[in-house]
């Protein structure tokens, strides 16, 4: 087992250095596969797995590097400078946290991993191409997830977690709600978006319902309402390059593709209703699980003024809360930041999710009114889709460290940012090049000239 498993990693290493993304799937699978591996491998249970894949990733990010070594200059951009602050916050927290233990943990997971997050997309996408295998591999992870937590929800592969609720590999079913509603968006990103061939609008008809089905048997009720609002608020951020003759034709793919799902699987049907009906309930439902976030909020809200302008350390919440020295946190990542680091850590937080806005923004301007390439606006749309939802999330779970997926989305927002500004340097020596189902028609700004800030 051990020979096979160094020959399988020697071969992935050497891909590596052909396909440097490789790793970054490995990277995001990590809380899906740790547990579970962990609890029949005894190897690793003697090392952190999301840091060995963490390691894996850096390598891939430093062949990356290597390929294109002007990109070093993207690390020193504005959201992550005031990143970089944030981290320095967390760690000046330990001085006078009353959780040393978890206030470690989490500041050292943040700057590692976080950061990687960051980073990753920035220095893998080089061209629209790479952006679009990034994409295949939100989907590939999210199918996978929702096809084995379907087909096999009583299975060794899918424990049942607390309330009976699905989770992939022993992971919690937050991980695995994520992982799908994540490759459900994209896929209905794929059904609305104008330019779309008709081979990829069928692929997100048949992909989206799986996604819903598997959040479904997940009973992850935030994640599920955070992907319907985004889906519904796709139309309007696609804005003028959403197909109006789609959207209710995929609508209706959709809801009767669900529809087909739940009756034809066998087994399935009555699990869904109930754990649909269980997400409406008193017990296990969405009001009482609001119920719970609430004593919560108070409480953090309560005692922030305490020490309003640097919190009360790193991790502190716990201990103060909970009397616990591990990981406990309040659900929603501003009140963590507000109660633990003050109003200068959440400050920070606010401010690099603004600046990220700011430069997707002042790229987005540029990409149909100058470049004409809706492919990159396509890409655009589902970076700050992804956001949204990453961000939803932080609202209502997890810590700072938990929710670094959202670092991930804003880092495919500062990628697109990066790719617009390349492009537009390409149009200024004409040799940019748009393939012509993604040409449209462009309308310059007069005494205006197309730029895009470094």
């Amino acid at each position: 087992m051990i020979f096979f498993a160094i020959i399988g990693l020697i071969i992935i290493v050497l891909l590596t250095f052909k396909y440097p993304m490789i790793p970054l799937f490995f990277f995001l699978t990590t809380s899906l596969l740790k547990t579970s591996l962990m609890a029949r491998f005894e190897i690793f249970t003697r090392y952190d797995m999301t840091v060995l894949a963490a390691v894996f990733l850096l390598f891939g990010m430093m062949v990356a590097l290597a390929k294109r070594p002007g990109y070093f200059i993207r690390i020193f951009n504005a959201p992550y400078l005031l990143m970089a602050l944030l981290i320095l916050l967390l760690f000046l927290g330990l001085t006078y946290t009353s959780a040393p233990i978890y206030g470690w943990q989490k500041s050292s997971r943040f700057a590692v991993f976080a950061s990687l997050m960051f980073f990753s997309p920035i220095l893998f996408i080089a061209v629209k191409s790479d952006f679009n295998k990034i994409l295949w591999i939100l989907l590939i992870i999210g199918v996978l997830v929702s096809v084995v937590t379907i087909i096999m929800p009583h299975s060794a592969v899918v424990q049942e977690r607390a309330e009976q609720r699905a989770g992939f590999l022993e992971a919690g079913p937050l991980e695995t709600a994520e992982k799908i509603a994540i490759a459900g968006l994209v896929a209905f990103c794929f059904i609305v978006f104008q330019d779309s061939k008709k081979s990829l609008k069928i692929i997100g008809g048949i992909i989206t319902p799986i996604c819903l089905l598997g959040m479904v048997l997940t009973g992850a009720r935030g994640s599920l309402f955070a992907m319907v609002l985004c889906c519904a608020a796709a139309p309007f951020i696609l804005g003028r390059q959403v197909s109006k003759k789609w959207i209710i034709p995929g609508v209706l793919v959709v809801v009767l593709g669900m529809g087909y799902a739940l009756t034809a699987a066998g087994g399935v049907a009555e699990m869904s209703v109930e754990r649909i009906s269980r997400m409406w309930s008193q017990e296990g439902g969405i009001k009482t699980a609001a119920e719970s976030r609430l004593p919560l909020y108070s409480w953090t809200l309560s005692n922030i003024p305490d020490s309003p302008i640097f919190g009360h350390g790193t991790g502190s919440y716990a201990v103060d809360k909970e009397g616990v020295d591990q990981r406990t946190y309040p659900h929603n990542t501003i009140l963590e930041l507000l109660y633990e680091n003050g109003v200068i850590g959440a400050s920070i937080f606010v401010a690099f999710v603004y600046l990220t806005y700011r430069k997707w923004k002042q790229s987005r301007r540029c990409i149909l009114d100058y470049l004409g390439d809706t492919q990159i606006y396509a890409f655009s749309s589902i970076s700050v889709l992804l956001f949204i939802f990453a961000f939803l999330q932080a609202m209502k779970s997890n810590d700072i460290e938990g929710n670094r997926f959202m670092f991930f989305c804003a880092g495919l927002m500062m990628s697109v940012y990066y790719l617009v500004r390349d492009s537009l340097r390409q149009m200024e020596a004409g040799t940019y090049r748009i393939e012509p189902e993604f040409q449209c028609s462009v309308d310059y700004y007069e005494n205006e000239s197309p730029h895009v800030a470094d």
